[in-house]
């Protein structure tokens, strides 16, 4: 029987999460959908595949890797899955995904997964963070704040997928525009801030 091309990227994917402790897909309804979260759901290995294969993205082995409202860890899956030797941070504000995850990461020492608000668990040593739009404009802006305020890395890059509040950053002189693409229908933005900052 032959296999169409959906159908071949689904049993992909699935073998990846499963390689890495358990299925990491799916879409669950936010626990806290009342305070700016969306649905917890998963970036796709092609997606990620694309997004980190550009220049713009490429990781730097001094890199601190952040995944803002990681969830089940797909993300994180695709870092380990690239052999990166960085220190890897997931915050995710729900704690029974959160607590699933960090108990299916716990054998790889360089990934912490915070549970919790990313407001109140912020890295602040992170020099990579990894959005897809999960949150309102409010949390956005909030966070936006926190990088401006808290970062210790000289220069921040922001990887910011479906990008519904890149106005955000793409309005401040603080934030410099690196890139931005097309996947599906969903668009990508880099940011940076660091070489920039008044």
């Amino acid at each position: 029987m032959r296999r169409t091309r959906l159908e071949l990227d689904t049993l992909y994917t699935v073998f990846r999460d499963v390689r890495r402790g358990g299925y990491c897909g799916g879409r669950t309804r936010s626990a806290f959908a009342d305070h700016g979260a969306c649905d917890v759901m998963s970036s796709e290995y092609s997606a990620l595949d694309e997004i980190f294969s550009r220049s713009t993205t490429r990781i730097k082995p001094t890199d601190v890797l952040v995944d803002v409202g990681c969830g089940k860890g797909r993300v994180i899956n695709y870092w380990l899955d690239c052999g990166l030797q960085n220190r890897i941070v997931g915050v995710e504000a729900d704690s029974g995904i959160a607590l699933r995850t960090q108990a299916r990461l716990k054998d790889d020492p360089q990934v912490e997964i915070r549970v919790g608000d990313i407001r109140t668990l912020f890295p602040t040593h992170g020099s990579l963070f990894y959005v897809y739009n999960s949150f309102s404009r409010a949390v956005m802006t909030d966070f936006k704040q926190l990088i401006e305020d808290s970062c210790k890395a000289p220069i921040i890059r922001l990887v910011y997928y479906n990008c519904y509040h890149a106005d955000l950053f793409s309005n401040s002189d603080c934030w410099r525009l690196m890139d931005s693409f097309v996947i599906g229908d969903l668009n990508v933005a880099v940011f940076e801030y660091g070489v920039v900052r008044p």
